[in-house]
C-alpha cells in the first residue's frame, strides 16, 4: 500500500488507500511522522480507500483522538461508501464529518 504524506505551510495531508489490519502499522507510522513535524492542521484523504475493517475504524478513531489531544484541527476528506457503511454499522458516523475532495 502507498501512503502519501504532504507537508506544506504547516499543513499535513495524509492520503490513504486501505484501512485494514494489514496496513495498520504503516498508517500509525505515517501519522507519527506527520505529527512529529508539529503541523498546524491535518487532513486525512480517504478518497481512494476501497477497503476498511475494524482495525481501520480504530485507526480513524485514533487519528481523531490524537489530533484532539494535540489540539490540531483534523479534516477527513471524502469517506466514500466503504467508510460510510462501516462507520454506520458500528454507529460511529456522528463522530466524523467528511469534506468532499476538490476536483482535479
Amino acid at each position: 500500500m502507498t501512503i502519501g504524506v504532504l507537508n506544506e505551510n504547516r499543513h499535513c495531508r495524509i492520503r490513504l488507500e486501505e484501512l485494514t489490519i494489514y496496513t495498520a502499522a504503516e498508517v500509525v507510522e505515517a501519522l507519527r511522522a506527520a505529527l512529529a513535524g508539529e503541523p498546524a492542521s491535518l487532513s486525512i484523504d480517504l478518497v481512494d480507500v476501497s477497503e476498511i475493517d475494524t482495525a481501520g475504524i480504530q485507526m480513524l478513531l485514533m487519528i481523531r483522538q490524537e489530533a484532539q489531544r494535540r489540539q490540531i484541527p483534523v479534516t477527513f476528506i471524502d469517506g466514500g461508501p466503504a467508510i460510510a457503511e462501516s462507520l454506520a454499522l458500528v454507529n460511529l458516523s456522528p463522530l466524523f464529518q467528511f469534506e468532499m475532495a476538490a476536483a482535479a
